[in-house]
């Protein structure tokens, strides 16, 4: 599939309306991306604690779990939408992937979202790494510094922070999968007037310190590209051991992995870094 053929598909599923209308769209524009290949991989239901979960297991692997938290604002999303990243991202990595069904706002406003992940997380009888795109990615990154505990984190194009002044790269009509006024929208449904006073909306102005290594993937087209350089310097300034992929393109084109070049290359290059951690932690190494 070209970048053009991709924003084809996207232009005809919109994610627009209202609560239920978004849902569907971005189900249906999950779904028009094709059928996913599991050639190789067991493909099971389960729970993580309190949390409904798909989990994509390469063949002969026991190898510790990547947790990956799903985008879609907080408002829309799932481990359906997400399964072809989750896919891609298992046989990248040679791991299990477990995407949770994680509380979805309106009907549950943040921090039922960092609470129940952190609970399901809790329940985990190893190691495990934590990843996740755009809001999901925030979530992540939330549960991170709230005592999650991670090896390590993976971060597509994470929310990062509400102070748009200073971070956002607005306007940008390139990003075919963002635009900030629908951001801005999710963001009111899921944190309502919490935002202002929630720490968890202005990332960037944390202490980092704690994080785990870190791969930060972004894109030069998308709106979160500002926020997510200043995360990396940020982090970078807090001793934090972060790699920055900066690619061309926009927001969210992992969950087209399988179809488009560019999203596998992202992550291809997710599970690249996440092998090479572990042989740098391995015995002997």
């Amino acid at each position: 599939m070209t970048e053009d053929e991709l924003r084809g598909l996207i232009e005809a599923h919109p994610v627009e309306g209202d609560v239920a209308a978004m849902r569907t769209g971005f189900a249906a524009l999950a779904r028009a991306a094709g059928p996913v290949d599991l050639s190789g991989l067991a493909l099971s239901e389960s729970t993580l604690g309190p949390l409904r979960t798909l989990e994509v297991v390469p063949k002969g692997t026991a190898r510790t779990p990547i947790v990956h938290l799903h985008g879609g604002g907080y408002v829309f999303g799932s481990p359906e939408s997400h399964l072809a990243l989750g896919v891609h991202l298992a046989r990248a990595a040679g791991r299990r992937v477990i995407l949770p069904a994680y509380p979805l706002a309106p009907e549950e406003a943040w921090p039922a979202q960092r609470e129940a992940v952190l609970a399901g997380v809790a329940t985990l009888q190893s190691t495990f790494v934590l990843s996740g795109d755009s809001a999901g990615g925030h979530l992540a990154l939330a549960c991170a510094l709230h005592g999650a505990r991670p090896d390590a984190l993976l971060l597509f194009s994470p929310n990062t922070s509400r102070a748009y002044g200073r971070s956002r790269s607005r306007g940008n009509p390139d990003d075919a999968m963002n635009a900030h006024a629908q951001d801005d929208r999710l963001a009111a449904m899921a944190f309502g007037r919490s935002r202002a006073a929630d720490p968890d909306q202005t990332l960037l102005e944390r202490n980092l310190s704690g994080l785990p290594p870190t791969f930060l993937d972004l894109g030069s087209d998308e709106i979160l590209r500002d926020e997510g350089l200043r995360l990396a310097q940020r982090a970078g300034e807090d001793g934090v051991r972060l790699t920055l992929r900066l690619r061309s393109g926009f927001h969210m084109i992992q969950l087209f992995a399988q179809g488009f070049a560019p999203g596998a290359r992202s992550l291809d290059a997710a599970g690249a870094w996440l092998r090479a951690h572990d042989a740098a932690l391995a015995p002997g190494a």
